[in-house]
């Protein structure tokens, strides 16, 4: 049993001291992102995929790019398929900032009996969870009537899009990461997102922003028949016929 008069996993002054600086340095030395939450269209269980999800809202939240030396991964490079190009990048983001601007709240800090609160404030109790005012001028205690709400938690999803403004890049998110600074008085206050550049593959995106909708449309064009004669599949087709010999006598 761990020494009852020390404790380093149950500081709420110092947890809240702490993220409060994450959330600082970021807004300080980070860059503005767009979040593209991808909505399911067609999923299939069996594949655990849906080839026709589409992005059709969008988020803006300041993020971290780890590497300012340039972009990670294999970069730019040829091989038998021709050019292919491998941009990555790890992005940090506070999980306090990134469930406010997903979910839609205002964080207050640590609840304070006689306080007001306004709708969709945010505060944190003693039992560890972060509660949403449901009501206006609420001076109600979080958890004993509906007044209040626990915060559902969120997290950055794989397959997700980030637009990165400063490159011009959608990137597509490979995998998130909150354990990678781990537990630091008890709590984790940051999101850990690595990024591939976005291989486009006809997903509908309509975010209501010009500079990415027109991202999608030209990658869009670039992808069309008119644009693309090797993606005119008629023409393979009857190239085939000129081929295939569907002769009963054909020894093949």
């Amino acid at each position: 049993m761990t020494n009852p008069f020390f404790n380093f996993t149950k500081q709420e002054n110092e947890e809240s001291l702490l993220e409060g600086f994450e959330v600082e340095s970021i807004q300080i030395y980070g860059t503005d992102i767009t979040y593209l939450p991808k909505k399911l269209i067609d999923y299939s269980k069996l594949y655990g995929e849906d080839p026709q999800r589409a992005f059709l809202s969008n988020y803006v939240i300041e993020a971290y790019p780890e590497n300012n030396q340039g972009w990670q991964g294999d970069l730019n490079f040829l091989n038998e398929k021709g050019l292919n190009i491998e941009k990555q990048m790890v992005f940090t983001i506070s999980k306090r900032r990134f469930d406010e601007v997903i979910i839609g709240f205002t964080f207050k800090g640590y609840w304070v009996s006689g306080t007001a609160y306004n709708l969709n404030d945010g505060v944190m109790y003693p039992d560890r969870n972060i509660y949403i005012s449901q009501v206006a001028a609420n001076t109600n205690i979080p958890g004993t009537d509906t007044t209040w709400k626990i915060m559902s938690q969120t997290r950055p999803n794989e397959g997700d899009l980030i637009y990165w403004p400063l490159t011009h890049d959608i990137m597509e998110v490979n995998f998130a990461d909150f354990e990678q600074v781990f537990y630091q008085l008890g709590k984790v206050y940051i999101w850990k997102i690595t990024c591939e550049k976005f291989v486009f593959s006809h997903e509908k995106i309509k975010t209501g922003i010009p500079e990415i909708d027109s991202i999608a449309t030209e990658l869009l064009n670039k992808d069309s028949v008119r644009n693309d004669p090797l993606a005119d599949n008629e023409v393979i087709n009857h190239k085939i016929e000129d081929f295939l010999n569907l002769d009963s006598n054909a020894p093949f």
